[in-house]
């Protein structure tokens, strides 16, 4: 089950740990009156599995964001506003990244509908800010 959710790997086999260690510390709280012990189990699998993604997912985030940091700290330095906002865009997720530098002519524009690429760009936008506003900006 865990990998199925996850790929085969290392995080599905972190997860299958995981569920059975968790399994066999909750095994006194098993009912089988609200259902089979398979049932059970790969119902634990499958928080088990989840949770290791989204951890997976923030280690990725955590892993970009310092990478972004890297290029965007020369830039900054430069005290020119174009540089300060590829800065600041360099912290974004790379699906926000292209939308704001399309937008503003740095790369070509998706092919997607208008009000589409509007509503991507708001979003963004206002990821950006709110960025912004966590770093003190």
């Amino acid at each position: 089950m865990c990998a199925r959710i996850l790929g085969p790997g290392p995080d599905a086999a972190d997860a299958a740990q995981r569920t059975l260690l968790r399994v066999f510390e909750q095994v006194h709280r098993f009912d089988p009156t609200r259902g089979s012990a398979m049932a059970w189990i790969l119902t634990t699998a499958t928080l088990q599995a989840r949770t290791v993604r989204r951890s997976r997912g923030r280690r990725a985030a955590r892993e970009v964001e310092v990478d972004a940091l890297a290029f965007a700290a020369p830039l900054a330095e430069r005290d020119d506003p174009r540089a300060e906002l590829l800065a600041l865009v360099a912290l974004l997720d790379p699906a926000d990244r292209e939308t704001v530098l399309a937008a503003i002519g740095d790369r070509p524009r998706p092919q997607t509908a208008a009000a589409t690429f509007r509503k991507r760009l708001q979003r963004a936008l206002a990821r950006l800010r709110a960025r912004e506003a966590g770093h003190g900006g």
